[in-house]
């Protein structure tokens, strides 16, 4: 029999971290796969209840839009995410219309090298593991418990990153989506290589590194000292000043308030320009027409299609504006400040106040988070009184099994 205490525990963890970022989905999968990998039937079904549960733990996001009367801009908003993860949508990354893959890579391959360099190792050792798992030997064809969950959530990383790169949003960063998984598959075979996890041969092991063990050494000693180089050339000696420099030429010139137009991400923007009003309008004409003089334009940001940034904002600010500041850094190559002449403006809101729409009060963070901890409290409660009334019809020996 299944206790429900690793169903709810495990699905409520898969919920909540697809709350906070759904892309993190494939690692949820990872106790379902890992139990096909043993073929432990047990396992298998709460791999399956921690599925569902994660699945009515997200699904109180949905629940409260719908309430709060937003249902349609929500399932409006999750197409656009969903079509951008299956590829059927492209806005950015290295599939992008605009940018060609190979320019992308060849750009920032050094910036990202330690990274690529940890992924391919990880990805060799992967290959190793599942041929001496087990999985693929005949007669056998199932891995054990800990070769299982490092393989299924190996796989499930690569697989994710992969389909990104081949038909989704993928791009360099996308990479960071691979670092627990290469660093944990990297770190077990390095531990097995010099003996670790086994009594026996660490004593055999004791006195000489094997010809495996000196080789793993050798690669992990290279990736620390690769990231470590890259590292300090690119941030602890390079100069990436370029957003500091613009908030600091607005902030020594611009008045407070003045709108001003992001170029990629509003949010990066929001937060160095603390004094003025950050739109992020997509057309130029609109924006003008409600009152921004000021854009800020990355080549970088248009070429990949970063945001609300594309060649046909930048052409047109270019068009029509005068350059009014730059600044140039590694990560954004070039950040410049426009200034755009236009029509007198009226009827727009009163300075310090965002042109942009407000957000409704009709969407109350208060209940979403009474929802959600309500769903908590009853998930709790139905897992101690399941957990209970199982234990009482219980023997003693499926209790210690079931431990």
């Amino acid at each position: 029999m299944i206790g429900p205490q690793p169903v709810i525990v495990i699905g409520l963890l898969i919920g909540l971290g697809c709350l906070i970022k759904q892309t993190v989905v494939f690692a949820g999968l990872v106790p379902l796969l890992a139990a096909l990998l043993e073929r432990d039937g047990r396992r298998i079904r709460v791999g399956l209840g921690a599925v569902v549960i994660g699945a009515l733990t997200w699904s109180m996001f949905p629940i409260w839009a719908a309430a709060t009367g937003h249902g349609s801009y929500f399932w409006s908003q999750q197409t656009v995410s969903i079509r951008r993860l299956a590829g059927l949508l492209q806005t950015s990354g290295v599939n992008v219309a605009s940018a060609s893959p190979t320019d992308q890579l060849r750009r920032t391959f050094w910036l990202y090298s330690a990274g690529y360099a940890q992924v391919a190792v990880a990805a060799i050792l992967l290959v190793a593991l599942v041929v001496r798992s087990g999985l693929i030997t005949p007669r056998r064809w199932r891995a054990g418990p800990e070769d299982a969950v490092l393989i299924a959530y190996g796989v499930l990383a690569f697989a994710f990153v992969l389909y990104s790169f081949a038909f989704g949003q993928g791009n360099q960063q996308f990479t960071s989506y691979l670092a627990p998984a290469a660093a944990l598959v990297s770190a077990v075979a390095l531990a097995r290589a010099l003996g670790a996890g086994s009594a026996e041969r660490h004593r055999r092991r004791s006195r000489r590194v094997g010809p495996w063990g000196g080789l793993a050494v050798t690669v992990a000693l290279a990736l620390v000292v690769g990231g470590g180089l890259t590292w300090v050339h690119y941030y602890a000696a390079g100069d990436d000043r370029a957003t500091a420099q613009v908030a600091a030429y607005v902030r020594a010139n611009v008045p407070r308030c003045v709108p001003i137009n992001a170029s990629g991400s509003q949010v990066r923007w929001q937060a160095a320009l603390t004094q003025d009003d950050v739109t992020s309008y997509r057309d130029g004409n609109t924006a003008l027409a409600k009152g921004v003089r000021l854009f800020l334009l990355s080549p970088k940001d248009a070429r990949y299609a970063y945001g609300n940034m594309s060649d046909g904002l930048a052409a047109w600010i270019r068009s029509h504006g005068t350059l009014t500041f730059q600044a140039r850094g590694r990560s954004s190559e070039s950040i410049q400040l426009w200034t755009v002449a236009g029509p007198a403006v009226t009827g727009v809101k009163s300075p310090c106040v965002s042109v942009a729409d407000p957000p409704s009060r009709n969407a109350s963070a208060g209940w979403f988070a009474a929802l959600i901890g309500g769903y908590l409290l009853a998930m709790v409660a139905i897992g101690v009184i399941v957990a209970a009334a199982t234990r009482r019809r219980r023997s003693p020996v499926e209790d210690e099994y079931s431990a």
